[in-house]
Parts: C-alpha cells; sequence; structure tokens
C-alpha cells in the first residue's frame, strides 16, 4: 500500500521590521508609498509571501502611530495593571496628562483585532497613519480643549513578553493580562482609575465596531455614575443591539445620547431607519466599514464642539426627568407595553396585545416584515 506523503510543513517567514528594506516608505502626507511612490496594493499571488508582509507592515507603521501620539500630540503611555513596570506582564494606554483635571473628556474604543492607538489597518495602508491611527482624532479633540484618553482592549494576552492582540494557535500558552482578561473588564478597569477619579464633566466616546458593544456594556454597569457625565457616544459600524440593555431607562439614555453612523451608500448624514442600535442611525457615506471614521470626523466633532459650548446643559432628557425614578416612568411608558414593528413605511411602537392593537393601528398581520431583525 501506498501511504499519503504529510505535505511539507512551511516554514515561517522572517521579514524586516524596517519600510526601506521592505521596499516602502511613507511620501510627504505619511502615506504608505513603494520607494518609487506608488501606493501600496496588497498583491494576491503568493499569498503566505504578502499576508506575512502585510503584518510586518501594520506592526511598522503601528508603531509610528504610537511614537506619534506622544511625541506629535504629548500623551502619555501608561502601563497596566497600574504599579507594573515594562519587565512585569502588562498592556498599555494613552493619556493626555490633562486627564485628571480637564472637565471636559473624548474616550476612544477601536474595534476588535486593533492594537493600541489604531483605528483601521486598511486606512493605515491606504490612506495614512495620522488617519489609521488615532493621530488626527487626537489633534481635533486637543484643539476643543479636551483631554483624550485611548483604551487599548485588544491587547489582552501576554505572548513571548510582551502584549499581543491575537494568538498564533489557540493552543499556545500565553498569560492573561491581570484585571485586563478581556475587552469588557479592560474597560471597566480604565473606568475605575481612571475616568471615574478624573474631574471630567463632559465625556464624549468615540466607539468603532466592537468597541460600540464594549460601551454599552460599561454603560449598563456604571450608568449611575456615567450617565450625567457622558454626554454623547458616537458609534461607527457598531455591533452593539439594543436587544442586549437590561433596563428601559438605559434604552432612554442611548436613544437620546448616541448616534450611530452605518455603512450605507446613501449620502453622508441620510438617516437610516434601523431599530436594532435604540438610536438615531446615519449613512457614513462609504460602502467599507474600515473608512466610517474618516468619513464622519467632522460630524463628529461638530456635535462635541455644539456640546461643549452648551454649559448649561445637563443631558438630552427633560430636567423634570433628572432622577432615576422619574427616568424609569418615561421608559415605561415608551417601551413597558409596547413592541417595536417594521413597516413598510417604516418603525413602529405599537401597544402589546394582539391582533387588536394591530386592527386598532390599521395594521394587518401581512403587514408586518418576517426577517426585521
Amino acid at each position: 500500500m501506498f501511504k499519503k506523503k504529510k505535505p511539507a510543513k512551511k516554514e515561517k517567514l522572517i521579514l524586516p521590521n524596517d519600510l526601506h528594506e521592505l521596499g516602502y516608505k511613507l511620501d510627504e502626507n505619511e502615506k504608505l508609498v513603494t520607494l518609487d511612490g506608488q501606493p501600496y496594493v496588497f498583491e494576491k499571488s503568493d499569498r503566505q509571501y504578502n499576508e506575512a508582509l502585510y503584518d510586518v507592515i501594520i506592526e511598522t507603521l503601528g508603531g509610528y502611530v504610537r511614537e506619534a501620539l506622544q511625541s506629535r500630540c504629548g500623551l502619555i503611555k501608561t502601563i497596566l495593571p497600574i504599579g507594573m513596570t515594562e519587565n512585569d506582564i502588562h498592556t498599555h494606554i494613552f493619556l493626555s496628562p490633562d486627564y485628571l483635571t480637564n472637565e471636559n473628556m473624548c474616550i476612544f474604543i477601536p474595534g476588535t483585532f486593533h492594537a493600541s492607538g489604531l483605528w483601521s489597518r486598511r486606512m493605515l495602508t491606504e490612506k495614512s497613519i495620522n488617519d489609521g491611527g488615532m493621530v488626527t482624532y487626537t489633534k481635533r479633540a486637543r484643539s476643543l480643549g479636551c483631554s483624550v484618553l485611548i483604551t487599548n482592549p485588544n491587547e489582552i494576552y501576554w505572548y513571548k513578553g510582551k502584549a499581543v492582540v491575537t494568538l498564533p494557535k489557540a493552543t499556545v500558552p500565553f498569560d492573561p493580562i491581570p484585571e485586563n482578561e478581556s475587552p469588557e473588564a479592560h474597560l471597566e478597569y480604565v473606568f475605575k482609575h481612571f475616568i471615574k477619579p478624573s474631574a471630567a464633566k463632559k465625556i464624549f466616546i468615540i466607539a468603532n465596531s466592537y468597541g460600540g458593544y464594549c460601551a454599552v456594556d460599561l454603560l449598563q454597569k456604571k450608568f449611575d455614575e456615567l450617565r450625567h457625565r457622558v454626554r454623547a457616544i458616537e458609534f461607527a459600524a457598531t455591533t452593539h443591539s439594543i436587544d442586549y440593555v437590561r433596563k428601559d431607562s438605559i434604552k432612554i439614555w442611548i436613544r437620546e445620547h448616541c448616534r450611530n453612523w452605518v455603512v450605507a451608500d446613501e449620502p453622508l448624514l441620510t438617516e437610516i431607519i434601523d431599530p436594532r442600535f435604540g438610536c438615531v442611525n446615519y449613512s457614513s457615506g462609504c460602502q467599507l466599514y474600515e473608512f466610517v471614521l474618516d468619513a464622519i470626523i467632522d460630524q463628529v466633532f461638530e456635535l462635541i464642539s455644539r456640546k461643549l459650548q452648551s454649559d448649561d446643559e445637563i443631558c438630552a432628557i427633560n430636567d423634570d426627568l433628572d432622577d432615576s425614578e422619574a427616568l424609569q416612568r418615561e421608559a415605561e411608558q415608551i417601551f413597558g407595553s409596547s413592541k417595536i414593528v417594521q413597516m413598510p413605511n417604516g418603525v413602529h411602537i405599537l401597544p402589546s396585545g394582539g391582533n387588536p392593537a394591530m386592527e386598532e393601528n390599521g395594521i394587518a398581520p401581512e403587514d408586518l416584515d418576517p426577517n426585521w431583525l
């Protein structure tokens, strides 16, 4: 009998962490180009080599971003957990020096699989390190007088002497970062040690992709401590669901304080009806989620600027709803005995009670969209 030979194990490619040696450079706009000035293109031929090349390029550009956040934006790299050193198992975040004393704060929460200081790997290679990284957002926030806190919910695995975003295999040994062993735990730790003790009275959160879920998770856990301090959450292609939110009072808060920017063909700022997120949704005007944050940056900071100028604004909810009980009463009036249905002409909130309620509203069962959600 003939035995089938096992395929030869491919050797791991080792490439230099130097753009010039890899055949690339940053142009005058800090965009990645070849040495002769051509834009970077991911080649599909020889996929193993080009995937390895892409990973090294992202790692190298990420280093440039983190250096720029410190040298050009004045942010401070802070090791977590507090008290650890570079020799201990740790991760890190970036903070502006005035985070404890500044009454205005911007918090950035990236999506999954992004290393510290990065919004989008695709923007990093196709636009610039400032836009793919958080440099541009940081500069805009600082220009408005806000402190900046850049969270790092992804580098939570300690592997071969450093914090990493992903592990090469599910079976490799690693250590979790103490008290930061998950994206949600990381956000709780950052809240406890950096957000809660700060002087920030007006907090703005920009959350991308899974970062939106993390923001809502933190909001639910710390609602009483955050509801009057967080003035707005800007979701970019978020993955959160309003169904995950347990309390109706928090649903009301989300409806009044949050916007979600979605991937859509419609022009920028076109309202998109989608009740899954529990807040108003707008088109980002782009078809790729990696570019949403770049597309909406002017709208994000126009909102922040407007809310910073409203010194007397406490929150979007009326003053007579300032206490938790009143807020809960309004929530019960809206959500307590109703349900949301998708109709051909839009979303409707209907009283519960079956067919009589539907008939009263002129709605037949066949009018309902069975594919909603």
